[in-house]
């Protein structure tokens, strides 16, 4: 009995050891899948949730909480139509996977399109479209008018000294003048090349002459004539500012030899040459009416007879001029114009004693009013 005792209390030590050890084996595997689970938690909640497919059509789950290396340790049975064993449940559970995500992925791309095509795009205000160059209004490259003016002049002395000296007034007379502005660089361009011009114009006065206090008549002829160049600014599609640089020539003058015994003193034939520099512009105030205005300068480098020995041959000149005006158009590039000028000479004459003529100066006005048919393009 003593021998059986020991056998038996043997054994119970025996199996309470394996016990122990398989405990503890039980314990390290499982201090083993949690140390896993914490380094790769995407892959056990995929595995733990991902539904997947058996090659004979039968759903496999995989267990939650397999430690997913194939080995059965401590995996829970997984359920399926017929009885499999653990290690072929791992194994067709880890085939079936890769697939799985698949779907999953394609599933989740799929849901994302769905939502981006679902939700409506955020309006978004757009700006209207700007005017298109071609339709933008353009400096024009061509202007050219021609007209019929109605002048005058008056023309008078100051201090006259010795009182041999006479004015001359006309009140009115015909003319007809034209005038030009081209622009060779804005028949293709709007840039820097549109800017630059040529300029020029001129006036001839009709049928007319002069006649003294004694009832004599003088033949008459006067004109005049400005060319030069114009440097322009096109501002707010609307409005043409430029400056104007030339040469400029106005002759009046009476032919005394047509009458005999004409006194020589008196009335002094003028023939200014001089260079002019001023402003013109012009607005286009509505569609179709614009305002055209300018002023220059002009220095008077020569007089004619009036600044030669015979008459004050220290005499210097100068001259401003003011033009306003208005434009209609008839049609596209036909206008009709009308505008009114003036043009003031005035003199210093610098005499010395000992001239035979002595004044201090002399004012020379010159005005018209023209009406002109115009083409603008």
């Amino acid at each position: 009995m003593a021998r059986v005792g020991l056998v038996t209390r043997t054994r119970l030590v025996v199996l309470g050891a394996l016990v122990a050890a398989w405990m503890l084996s039980a314990s390290d595997a499982e201090a083993q899948r949690r140390r896993r689970r914490r380094r790769t938690p995407t892959q056990t909640t995929t595995q733990s949730t991902t539904p997947t497919t058996t090659p004979t059509g039968t759903q496999t789950t995989a267990a939650a909480g397999g430690d997913g290396d194939g080995d059965g340790d401590g995996d829970a049975p997984a359920t399926t139509g017929t009885a499999t064993t653990a290690a072929s449940t791992a194994t067709t559970t880890s085939t079936a996977t890769q697939p799985a995500q698949s779907t999953t992925a394609a599933t989740t791309s799929a849901a994302a399109t769905t939502t981006s095509a679902a939700s409506p795009e955020p309006v978004r205000e757009v700006d209207p479209p700007a005017q298109p160059s071609a339709l933008r209004p353009r400096p024009a490259a061509l202007d050219a008018r021609l007209g019929f003016a109605a002048v005058g002049r008056s023309f008078w002395y100051t201090d006259d000294l010795f009182m041999q000296l006479r004015p001359y007034s006309l009140a009115i007379a015909p003319a007809i003048n034209a005038a030009v502005e081209w622009y060779p660089g804005a028949h293709f361009s709007r840039g820097v090349a549109s800017m630059f011009g040529l300029v020029a114009d001129g006036q001839f006065t009709l049928l007319f002459g002069s006649s003294d206090s004694q009832g004599r008549t003088y033949p008459t002829l006067a004109y005049n004539f400005n060319a030069g160049l114009r440097t322009r600014l096109w501002l707010l599609d609307r409005i043409d500012i430029g400056l104007l640089l030339g040469f400029s020539m106005q002759n009046f003058s009476i032919d005394r030899s047509a009458v005999m015994l004409a006194p020589a003193e008196g009335i002094a034939n003028t023939t200014y040459m001089g260079l002019r520099a001023g402003l013109t512009g012009r607005a286009q105030i509505v569609e179709r009416f614009a305002v055209t205005a300018g002023s220059t300068w002009q220095y008077v480098l020569s007089g004619g007879q009036i600044t030669s020995s015979e008459y004050f041959s220290r005499a210097t000149v100068m001259a401003v001029d003011f033009s306003l005006g208005g434009a209609l158009a008839l049609a596209k590039g036909l206008e009709v114009r009308l505008s009114a000028d003036w043009r003031r000479y005035f003199f210093a004459m610098n005499p010395m004693p000992g001239d035979p003529l002595i004044a201090g100066g002399a004012v020379d006005d010159n005005y018209g009013l023209t009406a002109s048919i115009a083409i603008r393009r």
